[in-house]
């Protein structure tokens, strides 16, 4: 798998040290899980969108 650089705004810096701070997880783990996550919503919503 290929890695990618992403860019973070410090807003989401904080979040990320907070997460950590209450999971223990490094950054890279928790930000692959929220990418997972919001793929899952997303696919979800549009998935709603399409039954209506």
């Amino acid at each position: 798998m290929e890695r990618k650089n992403i860019t973070l705004d410090d807003q989401t810096i904080e979040y990320l040290e907070w997460l950590h701070e209450i999971t223990g997880l490094n950054h890279s783990l928790l930000i692959r899980k929220g990418i997972r996550l919001l793929r899952t919503y997303i696919m979800k919503e549009l998935k709603k969108i399409v039954e209506e």
